[in-house]
């Protein structure tokens, strides 16, 4: 963290909203340039395509598929990992997506909060949450939704949308062994996550 570099080759726009990565493939999510993505660790860039809406706000993914929020035009997804884009049915502005196993949740700003249970398929109106429509931010840990609004925080408890089985955010478990490379580093660095058989 002592020297940083920029990393902006093809990238066309310099007002990052969001950088999200996944499987391989690095996003940033610009407010007002689109969405980029690099296949070389932000080395060069791209423009996605496929994409209406300039002002993109927030990049969620489960497996190779991806969630893209945007300010005016709502909800895109992908199903090849960025590399197409789909419409999806709902405009407006949406601040954050959360997701997790086959559960997609997102705000639409002044419209409430919407769920999928079937990894964004479909999405219905969450009518349990009864607090401000304006939300811009969600988070979880293992039994409470956190939504963030323009008037405070509130807390929706995933017991009272039935859902039984929530991933552990930050389980309490012993150090595990990690590879940093390289070492010493000069550009990029790498922590790689050793699974244990």
């Amino acid at each position: 963290g002592e020297s940083w570099t920029q990393r902006n080759s093809g990238l066309g726009f310099s007002n990052i909203a969001a950088v999200h990565y996944n499987n391989g493939r690095l996003f940033a999510a610009s407010f007002g340039g689109g969405l980029y993505y690099s296949d070389n660790n932000g080395f060069n860039w791209y423009k996605a395509t496929g994409i209406s809406d300039e002002y993109t706000i927030k990049v969620a993914s489960n497996g190779n598929t991806l969630y893209l929020a945007t300010y005016k035009k709502g909800l895109f997804v992908s199903t090849d990992n960025g590399t197409s884009w789909k419409k999806h049915q709902y405009n407006g502005s949406i601040y954050d997506i959360l997701v997790f196993d086959d559960y997609v949740f997102f705000g639409i700003y002044q419209s409430g909060l919407y769920l999928s249970r079937n990894k964004g398929v479909s999405f219905n109106l969450v009518t349990e949450y009864t607090g401000d429509k304006s939300i811009l931010s969600l988070s979880m840990d293992k039994n409470y939704l956190y939504i963030g609004t323009s008037s405070g925080m509130y807390r929706l408890s995933f017991n009272s949308l039935n859902i039984t089985s929530v991933p552990e955010i930050n389980p309490d478990t012993k150090s595990e062994p990690f590879d940093i490379y390289p070492n010493p580093c000069k550009d990029v660095l790498f922590f790689h996550y050793k699974e244990e058989p």
